[in-house]
């Protein structure tokens, strides 16, 4: 008979030993021989089901307290789907999946300790449970042999779909010993009490079709073909399979984070490398947009190495485009080189990568490695795609730029910092500005009205920028002929020249008019002007 599992807070001793669980979590203030205590019990206890081996070797490389802190809050924050809310939801129910077997598995040991914790931690609970507490009569399935038996008591869990393992997964688990201690079963007839004695016949063995000695050394494979089974309880007891199944099982969930072999290779440097990014949307079609990611690291956190005339940065980086629920929607790997004398910005190093994007929330992890000085950083950040509306007037991301200038290209193709327009845009990525350097201002509009005796828009846009009290310091109004327009969409760009801004914070807006439509639409953006740069 089956019957489903009963999981939750419905249990009060559960609901005061998960709240006990919790409160005493992360005690605040600790002695040496506490703390080696506290990660010594996270390491082997807390999380030993989940933490892949690469994660425990970096892990046993700490020295100090901050990087073991720092190394924890990692841990839980890159499994975090949710990272939009201030808890973190895999932690809370890693917790709960622990505090729950200690009360329903144990079994002269704690309950997270048992075949049946381990299994409920790392998958949580199944899709539903069949109990057989006590020994009783048995009717084998065909897969099985057939035939009536006794058995030990045992469990079958099963989950519609377990990711990275495959679908109709079911469990066994015996208790031979009558101590309440079930075990995974390797065999599909370890549950069978009559296995090793001289009563109890499978169906083919009184048949003639196996013999005794076969069921014991393996039964599946003495039975006819089509006869065994395809899922982790009934594989036809093929050894091999219920192994490669057992193993799966058992390993910690496969963590698709690719910083981690990189964590292992260096010196636990770790968070040591502060950087920046900003992203913009621009439509690409009607239902995909592209989001450039733009990076900036200060040069001096990087190591520079060769002579005075050509030195050189490498660094690796990670990024991830995941949604809220963590499918993965892009991911890409790259090595960076920034030469110092062709920055740019001589004392920051940029790089961009263009990602393709439908409406949505999303998440973005980035990680960055300085390979000459091995420090790494990581940032995570939320992603929000609106969907474009249907004939209305909008726009791309303003994008506030440190240099705006013609590319050579004829075609657009998302190259880092070539527009659609044509143009190289090197975004300001802390839209932070030297009063000695240029303001640049870039961005697209879309969904206008066409004259149709002309084949173009008519647009009026104005551009004011105020500072913090309001105050207006400079309007203009651009001129249709300096629109470009290419069919789908105008494409506006300005740059002030250097020492337009004295220091101080300022607001630009940029006000939209379709002539044709009679919609109007604004969009601003703040920034700060600087000093001069040395």
């Amino acid at each position: 008979m089956k019957k489903s599992m009963k999981h939750g807070f419905s249990n009060p001793h559960y609901l005061l030993s998960f709240l006990l669980f919790i409160i005493f979590l992360a005690p605040p203030l600790l002695s040496q021989e506490q703390q080696y205590d506290y990660f010594q019990k996270w390491l082997t206890e807390d999380v030993l089901y989940i933490i892949t081996d690469q994660e425990r070797s970096v892990f046993l490389k700490l020295t100090t307290t901050e990087e073991k802190e720092r190394f924890i809050e990692s841990f839980w924050q890159h499994r975090d789907s949710e990272s939009q809310t201030s808890w973190n939801e895999f932690k809370e129910e890693h917790y709960r999946r622990i505090a729950y077997s200690n009360e329903n598995f144990h079994s002269g040991q704690n309950g997270w300790r048992t075949d049946r914790g381990r299994i409920y931690i790392v998958f949580g609970p199944p899709t539903s449970i069949e109990r057989h507490p006590t020994g009783v009569t048995h009717l084998r399935p065909l897969k099985e042999g057939g035939g009536i038996t006794t058995t030990y008591p045992f469990e079958k869990w099963y989950y519609n779909h377990l990711e990275n393992i495959g679908s109709g997964i079911e469990v066994e688990f015996v208790d031979k010993t009558g101590t309440g201690e079930y075990r995974i079963a390797l065999r599909d007839t370890e549950k069978d009490a009559l296995l090793t004695t001289g009563g109890g016949k499978t169906l083919f063995e009184s048949m003639g079709l196996e013999s005794r000695t076969g069921r014991i050394r393996s039964a599946a494979l003495m039975r006819p073909a089509g006869l065994r089974g395809d899922s982790f309880g009934g594989l036809g007891d093929n050894p091999f399979l219920r192994l490669e199944k057992y193993i799966q099982l058992t390993r910690p969930p496969q963590f698709k984070f690719k910083d981690l072999r990189t964590l292992v290779e260096t010196n636990i440097k770790y968070n040591q490398l502060s950087f920046e990014h900003i992203y913009h949307l621009f439509r690409y079609t009607d239902d995909l947009f592209l989001a450039p990611i733009t990076i900036a690291i200060e040069n001096q956190q990087l190591t520079f190495k060769g002579t005075p005339s050509l030195e050189r940065a490498t660094v690796n980086l990670y990024g991830k485009l995941q949604t809220l629920t963590g499918n993965v929607v892009y991911e890409f790997e790259e090595i960076i080189q920034s030469d110092r004398s062709s920055n740019h910005q001589k004392n920051r190093s940029l790089y961009q990568r263009y990602l393709p994007a439908k409406p949505g929330r999303y998440k973005l992890t980035l990680i960055i490695k300085d390979v000459g000085s091995n420090k790494l950083g990581t940032s995570q950040s939320l992603i929000e795609v609106g969907k474009p509306p249907k004939n209305r007037l909008y726009t791309s991301s303003l994008v506030l730029a440190d240099w705006i200038g013609p590319h050579t290209q004829t075609e657009f193709i998302p190259d880092p910092f070539v527009t659609s327009g044509r143009l190289k845009v090197y975004p300001n990525v802390g839209t932070r500005f030297r009063s000695n350097n240029p303001l640049g201002m870039y961005m697209e509009i879309y969904g206008m009205k066409i004259d149709q005796t002309q084949q173009r828009p008519h647009i009026t846009v104005t551009c004011q920028i105020t500072d913090t009290l309001g105050n207006l310091l400079d309007q203009k109004t651009l001129q249709e002929k300096a629109l470009v327009f290419d069919g789908s969409k105008l494409i506006i760009s300005m740059l002030w020249p250097e020492n337009t801004f004295l220091a101080g914070k300022y607001r630009l807006k940029m006000n939209i008019e379709d002539q044709i439509s009679q919609q109007t639409i604004s969009t601003e953006a703040s920034f700060q002007v600087l000093g001069s740069a040395p």
